[in-house]
């Protein structure tokens, strides 16, 4: 549970959607980290 408060506040607070969406990419690099190489 404080982990999802963490994240619903992380949310509110980057509400701007361009950091949002930037956050959202590097959740996604954790996972194709391992699988392929990421183009620039």
């Amino acid at each position: 549970m404080e982990a999802r408060t963490s994240i619903d506040a992380l949310k509110k607070v980057f509400c701007e959607g361009r950091t949002w969406k930037r956050i959202e990419i590097e959740a996604k690099w954790e996972e194709y980290e391992g699988m392929t190489p990421a183009v620039d």
